[in-house]
C-alpha cells in the first residue's frame, strides 16, 4: 500500500508540472498572437501610408512638369476675372499611378486633381471634400531688388486616395493644395503650399 501511495503521489505531481507547463506555454503563445497582430496591423497601415506617399510624390511631380509647360492652363488662362468652373475636376493621364498599384499589393492608389476655382454647383462637394475656393489673384513679386513683377495665380488641389483591398478600413486622404504662379513673361511656376492628412 505505501508503494502504491508513493506511485499516486508521483503521478499528481505530473500531473500538476504538466498542467503548470501547458499554462506556461499556452500563455507565451497568447502573447506571441497578440505581438503578431498588433505588428501586422502597424504593417497594414506604414504600407498605405507609403503608398499614399509615393502617389503624391509621382502625382506632384507630373502636375509640377505639365503646369510649368503650360499643359495644364496656357499662361493665357491666368487672369484675374477667370469664371469659375462647373466641373473642376482636371483629367491626370490614365495609367500614371498603374506601376504603384502593380507593386503595392494590398492597396489600391487614386488620384484626383480639382481646380480651386469652382463655382456655386460644386459647393457642396467641396465642402464634403474640405477644398476650399480659390479664385485665381494678382501677386506683385519681385527678385534680388528687381522692380515688382505683377504675376497671377491658380490654385490647384491634389487628391490622393488610398483604399485596402483586403479591408474595410476607412480610405487614407493626402491632400495637397498647389498654387501656380504666371509671370507678366508667360514663365509658370508651381509652388507647394501644404500637404495635409486627412
Amino acid at each position: 500500500m505505501k508503494n502504491f501511495r508513493k506511485k499516486g503521489a508521483i503521478l499528481v505531481s505530473l500531473l500538476l508540472y504538466l498542467y503548470a507547463g501547458m499554462t506556461m506555454i499556452f500563455s507565451f503563445l497568447a502573447i506571441s498572437c497578440r505581438y503578431s497582430a498588433s505588428a501586422s496591423w502597424e504593417t497594414r497601415l506604414l504600407r498605405r501610408e507609403n503608398a499614399a506617399l509615393q502617389g503624391e510624390a509621382i502625382v506632384r511631380n507630373w502636375f509640377r512638369n505639365s503646369a510649368e509647360c503650360g499643359e495644364i492652363a496656357a499662361p493665357s488662362e491666368y487672369t484675374p476675372d477667370e469664371g469659375p468652373l462647373d466641373d473642376p475636376y482636371l483629367e491626370i493621364p490614365d495609367g500614371i499611378l498603374s506601376v504603384l498599384n502593380y507593386y503595392e499589393k494590398g492597396v489600391t492608389v487614386e488620384a484626383e486633381l480639382i481646380d480651386q476655382n469652382y463655382s456655386d454647383s460644386f459647393l457642396p462637394e467641396a465642402e464634403r471634400l474640405e477644398i476650399p475656393r480659390g479664385a485665381p489673384s494678382e501677386l506683385m513679386l519681385s527678385k534680388d531688388g528687381s522692380d515688382p513683377d505683377i504675376c497671377v495665380a491658380r490654385r490647384y488641389f491634389i487628391r490622393i486616395k488610398v483604399f485596402d483591398r483586403t479591408r474595410e478600413d476607412p480610405q487614407l486622404v493626402l491632400a495637397e493644395s498647389v498654387i501656380v504662379v504666371c509671370g507678366s513673361a508667360g514663365d509658370l511656376h508651381a509652388l507647394t503650399l501644404c500637404t495635409n492628412k486627412q
